[in-house]
């Protein structure tokens, strides 16, 4: 088997491993290495394009540790590929962010009948993140929807490709998901409510962020139902902003239920899941604000329990599970 040598490493360590190419021969002994977690990691690599090793710890390992192991793993049998993007000085390393690689690619493909390029995936568009101006904003949506994926309760997740093959001729979402909402009645039945986000850094103009509302709305009227959105913004200062942009004639319907967050108020009142969201009405006054479960009760109770699950993009396989598989505890599997 042809193998080609590079020196990198993980955490401090650093080692010259020998990798072997992509190739037939590497994908079939794969089939005796890979887990169904590893497996599962490789699916959210393709649905979210880059996640880092905090993102990965969080969802599916019970350690640092034992993610950057298995992690350097799936690297070494070209499962998976890493880059670190640059830091300031004195601003310290960057995490490892996470792409798949060529044999990922391949294992996948072969397990839902297609091709990698089916799949959507070529190496080059694969690594071409690092140096993409969109990074911070692919890394900061898949950040906050890691963040609900980790409680065990985000019952889909969707990436913003299956996002826009579903509805992108009227509208594009940079995610979405459906949530159990924990307090309602119903969720102990499965009940989930779903919901858009559109994830601002802080760039683009309010007027062009508060516009994408007619687009839901339009997307509303061809689904015959809402899909409620959720507006994710960097400041609480932009986010009070932004309630004044928002149109009030979409509002005032009742039929597109609208909810804004702001980072720096969620990072010390409990993250995305604590009382941070604040529902957008017409006119001045403020509602007080809710947590996601909360938040998505009500909409459940109003009847908005529409799902991406409903939808097919026709992308030709699957959207992983954003619970992944029971881990089997075996030495293979880290």
């Amino acid at each position: 088997m042809t193998t080609t040598t590079t020196r990198a490493g993980h955490g401090s360590r650093h080692a010259t491993r020998r990798r072997p190419a992509a190739s037939a021969e590497l994908t079939a002994a794969l089939a005796a290495k890979l887990t169904g977690r590893d497996r599962w990691l490789l699916s959210m690599l393709a649905e979210h394009r880059v996640l880092t090793t905090a993102h990965l710890t969080a969802l599916a390992f019970p350690t640092l540790r034992r993610a950057e192991r298995r992690l350097a793993e799936l690297w070494a049998w070209r499962c998976a590929d890493r880059f670190r993007p640059h830091t300031p000085v004195g601003g310290g390393s960057a995490p490892y962010h996470w792409v798949l690689d060529d044999a990922g690619a391949a294992v996948l493909a072969a397990a839902y009948g297609i091709t990698p390029a089916e799949l959507g995936y070529r190496r080059a568009s694969a690594l071409a993140v690092a140096h993409s101006q969109r990074l911070a904003h692919t890394l900061g949506a898949n950040t906050l929807l890691a963040a609900l994926a980790a409680t065990g309760r985000l019952a889909c997740w969707w990436g913003e490709r299956r996002c826009a093959a579903a509805w992108g001729d009227l509208a594009r979402p940079d995610a979405a998901g459906a949530w159990h909402p924990h307090h309602h009645p119903a969720s102990a039945h499965g009940e989930v409510v779903g919901f858009a986000v559109e994830y601002d850094t802080g760039t683009e103009q309010l007027a062009r962020v508060a516009a994408k509302l007619a687009d839901y709305a339009d997307l509303a009227a061809a689904l015959g139902r809402p899909l409620p959105v959720l507006f994710w913004l960097p400041t609480l200062s932009r986010e009070t902003a932004l309630h004044h942009q928002l149109d009030p004639a979409i509002l005032h319907t009742g039929r597109l239920p609208v909810a804004t967050a702001a980072a720096d108020h969620a990072a010390a009142a409990g993250g995305p899941t604590g009382p941070v969201w604040q529902p957008a009405h017409p006119g001045r006054a403020r509602p007080q604000r809710l947590s996601l479960d909360q938040l998505t009760a009500g909409w459940a109770t109003a009847g908005y329990t529409a799902t991406p699950a409903g939808a097919d993009p026709g992308l030709g396989w699957p959207p992983p599970d954003p619970r992944p598989p029971a881990h089997t505890g075996s030495r293979a599997g880290g």
